[in-house]
This record gives C-alpha cells, sequence and structure tokens, in this order.
C-alpha cells in the first residue's frame, strides 16, 4: 500500500496475526490484518482475497478513498472496519454474501446510496456502524432476520 512509512505514525495500531501449520510446510497464513491511524492513502486492495483465512480487517482512520472491493465478498470475513476514512459510493449489496461477518463498521464514510437489503443475510452480524455517511431510505425489512444484532 502507498504511504505506508517505516516509521509508523503516534497514535498508530498495527497487527497481524498468523495462523502457522508447524508440519513440513510450516504453512503460514494471515489471518487479522489492522493498520489503523497509519494516514494511509489510496484504495483498499482487493489482492486481500488472496488471503484465504483471512478473517478480519481493520484499516479504520486513514484517508482511504474509493470503494469497498465487492471482490472482498468472497472471503469469509468475520469482521471488517473502515471507520473515518474517506470511502465513497453505495455500499456493496455483495457483501450480504458474507455470511461469516459478525461486524460491519462503516461509519464516518461517504458511503450514499440507500443500504441494501442483502445485508440482512448476515444472520451473524452483531454489530453494524452506518452512521455519519449520506445514506437515504429507510432500514431494509430483511433487517427484521438479524437476531443476533446488538448494536445498529
Amino acid at each position: 500500500m502507498v504511504g505506508v512509512t517505516q516509521v509508523p505514525p503516534k497514535n498508530s495500531a498495527q497487527r497481524i496475526d498468523c495462523e502457522c501449520n508447524k508440519g513440513n510446510n510450516s504453512d503460514c497464513h494471515v489471518t487479522r490484518m489492522e493498520l489503523k491511524r497509519y494516514n494511509l492513502p489510496g484504495v483498499l486492495p482487493t489482492q486481500l482475497v488472496n488471503l484465504p483465512r483471512l478473517q478480519v480487517v481493520d484499516f479504520a482512520y486513514n484517508y482511504l478513498n474509493g470503494t469497498l472491493p465487492r471482490e472482498w465478498a468472497s472471503m469469509q470475513l468475520t469482521s471488517i472496519s473502515v471507520v473515518v476514512n474517506r470511502l465513497s459510493g453505495e455500499i456493496p449489496k455483495e457483501l450480504g454474501n458474507i455470511t461469516t461477518l459478525t461486524t460491519l463498521s462503516l461509519e464516518a464514510n461517504q458511503f450514499s446510496g440507500t443500504i441494501p437489503p442483502d445485508l440482512g443475510k448476515l444472520i451473524n452480524l452483531q454489530e453494524l456502524m452506518l452512521s455519519s455517511n449520506h445514506l437515504s431510505g429507510n432500514l431494509p425489512v430483511s433487517f427484521a432476520g438479524l437476531v443476533n444484532l446488538t448494536d445498529l
């Protein structure tokens, strides 16, 4: 990612977790990627789909723009946090395919349009943060099935 420096900003937080198989090949897989308050510019990387065991993505408090990659919908993520960035456009309906999601934090960006009814398919969702965007319309009726949702 462009903008990552050798010396992290003062209040930044990073965490990269890996799951390693100590067998013959010593395979390691990234399971968590947090780069918070790094002043990162640019767009969210679609290449994260090449990390098949990635579960947690947290790029909060950066300067990222563009949209959420639709490609992420093919992943088995449990948490996406991109709060306080400059992301825009519509929230991709494809995110409704990530049924493993428990947390979806998109607040304080520039998302517009309506909330996709497809997010009602996120049966494990516990936390959905959408405030401080440019969203319009009502909550989709499909949200009635989100029985695990505790924070909205």
